[in-house]
């Protein structure tokens, strides 16, 4: 995996994953509920192996590329934290 430690591969992996199951749940109508929350803990998990793996993630973007979607998205908080409503009000 050329420079990335083991931990960043995993992270990098697990994320894949969730973003996948994400996309299962998101896009074709999965509807377990206790699937639903299997994922919703695992991408909790996720973000806290991607945290520790990539600390930069914690910095905020430095790329005009990726504030621009966070401004279209109505995302002004960093880290991203859904249950704080700073995160989706400007």
């Amino acid at each position: 995996m050329g420079d990335l430690t083991s931990e960043q591969a995993a992270a990098i992996t697990y994320a894949y994953l969730d973003i996948s199951h994400c996309d299962v749940i998101l896009n074709h109508e999965e509807t377990c509920q206790h699937r639903i929350m299997e994922v919703g803990e695992a991408v909790a998990q996720t973000k806290s192996d991607l945290e520790k793996a990539f600390p930069f993630l914690l910095l905020g973007p430095n790329d005009e590329r990726i504030i621009e979607d966070m401004d279209m998205y109505g995302v002004y908080t960093w880290p991203i934290n859904p249950l704080l409503p700073s995160a989706t009000e400007g």
